[in-house]
Parts: C-alpha cells; sequence; structure tokens
C-alpha cells in the first residue's frame, strides 16, 4: 500500500512538472507568436458570415515606422477548418457550413489567427431581392444603360438604371413576360438564371459564373418563392469604405474592404458585389474585386466605389519617388497646405516668381489682360516689401476683374445667348458683375443661385436655371461641391 501510495506521489509529482513545463512552454510560445504578430495588422478581427452565400474580405497591414502597408495580398492564408470557412487567395472568407474556426495570416516571420464564426449555413433567412439579389445585377452590369437599363431594354426585358427602382426590377424579373423568366418548381431552369450565367444564348454573354456564390444566390432566391422583401428589412443607410486613402509606390497594391451598414446600425461586407471605377487608372487602377494595382505615373486617383445607389471614394496616391526638398516659408495657410501636398506628391516646388513673371500672371488670373508697358515698368521701379499685396488690392477694384470673372461664371453657369436668350442672358450677367463689384461672399454668392426666384428676365440668377436644364443636378455638384456624379 505504501509503495502504491509512494508510486501515486511520484506520478502526482511528474504529472505536475509536465504540466508546469508545458504551461511554461505554451506561455513562451505565446508571447513569440504575439512579437511576431505585432508586425501585422488585420481587420476585421473576428469574421461573422450569416448566410452560404456571405463573404467577408479580410485586410491585412504591416505596421511601418510611417505608418501602415497593405499585405492583403502577399501573405498567406489558411483555415483550420475547411469544412466551415476556406478563404480564397486575396483574403475573402467564404462560409462551409455552421461553426466555429480559425483563419491563420502568416508571413514568413509572423502570424495571427482571425477567428471565424458560420450561422445560418443550414438555415439561412429568405434572400433579399433588394438587398441581396439586385446588387448582384449591379456588378453584373445587367441594368446598366448598355444592356437591360436602356429604354424598353433588349427583348422587353427593362431594369431600373442602376437598380433605382426595386419593386419595379422585381416586377420585370418575375410578373413580367408572363412569369416566363422565373421557373419556382425548378430553379436551375429559370430563364433569368440561364441566360445569366450563359447556359442559353444571351447576348450580353455569360455575366454569372455557373455554380458561383452569385449563381447559388439566386438559385436560392427563386427556390424560397422569388418574393419580394417584407418592408420591415432595414434599409441601407450608408458604405463604409476602408481604407479612404492610401500612399503606394510604383507598382504597389491596396485591397479595398465595402462595408454596407443598414438603419439599425447592422453591418455587413459587400466588398464583392460593390463596383469599383478609377479616374487616372495609369496612376491607380481598380479591379472588380475591389484590388487598388499603381503603375508608374507619380499622382493622384479617386477609385469610386458603387453599391445600391451609395458611391464613397478611396484616394490614391502614387508619389514620385527619392524627392526630398527643404519646406519653403509659409506666408498664409494656403501655402502650408501647397507644401504638404506636394510633399506628399513628391513634387519639388518651383523657384518664387519674379517681379516680372508675377506681373503678367496676376493681371491675367485677376483681369484676364496683360498690363501696359507702363504699368509694367511703375510695377517693376517700385521698390517697397508690400508691392505684390497693393496690386492685388487695385486690380481687385477695376471693373475689369467684375467683367472677367462674371464672364468665366456665365460660361460656367451656362448662361448664353443660345441657351436662354439674348434679355436673359444680359440680365443674369449684369446680376454676375453686381456680385464680383460688391465681393460678395461666397456661401451668399451659392445661395443666391440655388434658392433664385422670379422671372429670368429680371436682374438675377434665374437664368441658370433655364441654361443648365436636365444638366442642373451634375452642374451644381461638380461647381459648389467638387463631386461629379454622372
Amino acid at each position: 500500500m505504501r509503495a502504491l501510495t509512494a508510486t501515486v506521489a511520484k506520478w502526482t509529482t511528474w504529472t505536475q512538472w509536465c504540466a508546469r513545463f508545458v504551461a511554461a512552454t505554451f506561455f513562451v510560445v505565446t508571447v513569440a507568436a504575439s512579437s511576431f504578430a505585432a508586425d501585422l495588422v488585420v481587420h476585421p478581427k473576428a469574421v461573422t458570415l450569416d448566410r452560404p452565400d456571405s463573404s467577408s474580405q479580410l485586410l491585412v497591414s504591416c505596421v511601418l515606422s510611417d505608418g501602415l502597408a497593405d499585405r492583403t495580398h502577399a501573405v498567406e492564408y489558411r483555415s483550420l477548418n475547411s469544412a466551415v470557412a476556406v478563404v480564397v487567395p486575396g483574403g475573402l472568407v467564404l462560409p462551409q457550413g455552421d461553426g466555429q474556426t480559425h483563419i491563420v495570416v502568416s508571413t514568413d516571420e509572423s502570424h495571427l489567427k482571425v477567428p471565424v464564426v458560420v450561422d445560418g449555413f443550414t438555415s439561412p433567412r429568405p434572400v433579399s431581392f433588394r438587398d441581396e439579389i439586385l446588387p448582384i445585377l449591379n456588378k453584373a452590369g445587367c441594368n446598366a444603360t448598355g444592356c437591360h437599363g436602356k429604354k424598353e431594354g433588349p427583348t422587353g426585358f427593362q431594369l431600373s438604371v442602376f437598380g433605382t427602382d426595386p419593386f419595379a426590377d422585381y416586377e420585370a424579373v418575375v410578373r413580367a413576360g408572363r412569369g416566363r423568366r422565373v421557373a419556382i418548381a425548378r430553379p436551375t431552369d429559370s430563364l433569368f438564371l440561364l441566360k445569366a450565367s450563359g447556359l442559353q444564348p444571351h447576348g450580353g454573354g455569360s455575366r454569372i459564373k455557373p455554380g458561383s456564390t452569385w449563381y447559388r444566390r439566386i438559385t436560392r432566391w427563386i427556390g424560397e418563392g422569388a418574393v419580394f422583401e417584407d418592408e420591415a428589412v432595414p434599409a441601407l443607410d450608408r458604405i463604409e469604405i476602408e481604407p479612404q486613402q492610401t500612399v503606394l509606390s510604383f507598382h504597389g497594391t491596396q485591397q479595398i474592404r465595402v462595408t454596407a451598414v443598414d438603419v439599425n446600425g447592422q453591418r455587413s461586407c459587400v466588398t464583392g458585389e460593390a463596383r469599383y471605377e478609377s479616374n487616372m487608372a495609369p496612376i491607380a487602377d481598380a479591379n472588380r474585386f475591389g484590388r487598388i494595382d499603381a503603375g508608374n505615373v507619380p499622382g493622384e486617383a479617386g477609385v469610386l466605389v458603387q453599391y445600391m445607389g451609395h458611391v464613397g471614394v478611396c484616394r490614391v496616391t502614387v508619389p514620385q519617388p527619392d524627392v526630398h526638398f527643404e519646406r519653403p516659408p509659409e506666408n498664409n495657410f494656403v501655402d502650408g497646405l501647397v507644401w504638404n501636398k506636394l510633399k506628399r506628391l513628391g513634387v519639388t516646388p518651383s523657384e518664387p516668381a519674379d517681379d516680372g513673371m508675377f506681373c503678367r500672371r496676376v493681371y491675367l488670373d485677376t483681369t484676364g489682360t496683360l498690363p501696359t508697358a507702363d504699368e509694367a515698368r511703375v510695377f517693376l521701379a517700385d521698390t517697397t516689401a508690400d508691392k505684390r499685396l497693393r496690386l492685388v488690392d487695385a486690380l481687385l477694384e477695376q471693373d475689369e476683374y467684375a467683367v472677367y470673372w462674371a464672364m468665366r461664371w456665365a460660361d460656367l453657369l451656362k448662361i448664353d445667348t443660345v441657351r436662354v436668350g439674348a434679355q436673359n442672358a444680359v440680365a443674369s450677367v449684369r446680376w454676375l458683375r453686381q456680385q464680383f463689384r460688391r465681393n460678395a461672399p461666397y456661401d451668399q454668392f451659392v445661395r443666391a443661385i440655388l434658392t433664385a426666384r422670379g422671372n429670368s428676365t429680371t436682374q438675377s440668377p434665374a437664368a441658370v436655371y433655364q441654361g443648365l436644364g436636365a444638366e442642373l443636378g451634375p452642374a451644381v455638384s461638380q461647381l459648389f461641391l467638387g463631386v461629379r456624379i454622372e
């Protein structure tokens, strides 16, 4: 008995020692992993997928001394349980079954684990036509003006442009054409799905890959009865773009993540359904998956992100490499903004303009005319320190300043004799000159235009609405907000 007790005691001591060793080893490994992982940042910290055709885009960044650098397409991904979720190259997480697992994000020197929860794979909520089917039609270009979004649509199948009228689109898909486009009893035999996937001849070609996530979602929607969602389904409030701005080197990359937020604050990743368009592709272009690729041209580009009527922008800067300059002095707050911008772009500031160059430029910019020989001689002969400021003040008091800038704004507002008639044009231009003569504040100037009332023959901005016509919305957005909405 005593021998047995001694053996048990020795075994207990050995077990405790092993447990302590394992715990200590686990602590060391954990600390080491944490120190390695400190170089990487993954967003989101955790992924939740609530239906079989959902997805979530991971953003992986490396912490550098001057900020974060995108590594989403440079790291390796591995799912610890592929029966629950898988991850494709580029960091897109896809569900495979209900449960929990982790996605391991790793490089040669560091790794992180991202917890993943899949719930609703086997018993998902009903598919929303407005929030889950229309985004597919938008991304595939089905409701663009070059396809079924144009008037009357090909073969009589017309959709609202970019899904602006969800219920009308639902009627067109399910009930128009005597209901021949959907087969609820045999979803995969639906004409709507067969043509979109290219399994039947389609003038627009294959838009949805058979067996893909989109294909399965449309199939599930039809199989559920192809219903239009209840009004209780919360509407989309906004989209959030990550990152909103980034700096890339030549041929660098940046992955975008797009999150849709409804009026109740519920969030879902819609990176795969959003549309991307660069306004300066040679500088930085974006593919259909939201990956931005910089070229070898320095400058700035804006990647427009569109999702169900909501827009956002990711601003991309590609600076000129290896450019360093001494920051010039700041004479006003504008100088500070300019020097910051030039430093960000890697552009060396030019030397200050001499008196002759300044005199020529300020006359052209302010009055649209060159200085006379006498005016130029007087300015060049002046040796006082504030002569440039005094010249600017003098030019702003000249009538030529009001005439020139009234002409410029008349062009911007489309006020001409062809569009509005001679009498209306003269009346509006007189009103514009009056605003510049009295130095009307900009906010008052814009408010007077946007709230104009009365007869366009009177001295007022009322003729603007006649001149712009159907271009009013885009013109107002671009002129006064600096945003192009076409």
